[in-house]
């Protein structure tokens, strides 16, 4: 048993060196594009406490806040319903962009919201890897009102 907490010390310690190391880069997967990404500090901060969950539990149920390419207004600040529409089709295709990047990772989606930028995901070690180098996430953190799926 001591050499499975071992290994998982190890494994940790190695985690904590990639996100430290990520300056600028994005950890795409095999046929994606790698665009540079900055890892910020907050960023790193959220994901090393997360995947030091994941490691013990095996996955975790996040929240991941979906970048918009016009950013986002709360729709009582909208000026008119063509404007909530269009707002909603750029949720929507980010949220199928993001959903489609994790594909293979054994990621299960339980919750979305068709006016909020967010979608919420039971995620692996993989797919936190490649959520924290997206350039279309704007924030992951923990769902801790949520038990793991």
């Amino acid at each position: 048993m001591a050499f499975h907490t071992a290994e998982r010390i190890c494994l940790l310690l190695a985690w904590a060196l990639v996100l430290l190391g990520l300056r600028g880069t994005a950890l795409a997967g095999p046929g994606q594009q790698n665009d540079a990404v900055t890892v910020t500090t907050e960023r790193r901060a959220e994901i090393s406490s997360l995947i030091e969950k994941v490691l013990k539990t095996g996955s975790v149920n996040v929240l991941v806040g979906l970048k918009l390419p016009d950013g986002f207004t709360p729709e009582g600040h909208m000026a008119s319903d063509d404007a909530i529409e269009r707002q909603r089709a750029n949720i929507a295709t980010a949220r199928k962009t993001l959903l489609e990047s994790l594909s293979g990772l054994g990621v299960k989606e339980y919750g979305h919201w068709e006016n909020l930028p967010f979608v919420a995901l039971t995620v692996g070690e993989a797919a936190l890897r490649r959520l924290a180098g997206s350039p279309n996430v704007t924030r992951i953190q923990e769902d801790g009102l949520s038990k793991t799926q």
